[in-house]
């Protein structure tokens, strides 16, 4: 989580049309701007749906449940992302970073 490349890494992966790791990559920064900002406590061993429970008091909660539900989908589903549905994406969790700043 601490990759100092992650935007390089995002950017790389949506050039390459890898949605798929792009969207894991935007996930894992969230968590990051999450962890960083004293809202979640990342570990290894928590899962997704840990940090949705410790967000629950958060005004971002519901965009965060959201984003995690997509990147359960993506990640884990293996669901394929095309072209348009990865930028509206990529614009909410841009949406999303800023309400966690």
């Amino acid at each position: 989580i601490r990759d100092e490349n992650i935007d390089d890494r995002i950017n790389r992966a949506a050039r390459e049309k890898d949605y798929r790791t792009a969207v894991r990559y935007l996930y894992l920064k969230g968590l990051r701007l999450l962890n960083d900002k004293g809202w979640i406590r990342y570990h290894a061993q928590s899962t997704n749906h840990d940090y949705v429970f410790q967000l629950s008091q958060y005004p971002v909660a519901p965009d965060f449940r959201f984003l995690t539900q997509v990147y359960d989908y993506v990640w884990y589903g293996e669901f394929a992302v095309n072209d348009e549905q990865f930028t509206r994406l990529q614009t909410d969790f841009k949406r999303f970073y800023q309400a966690v700043r």
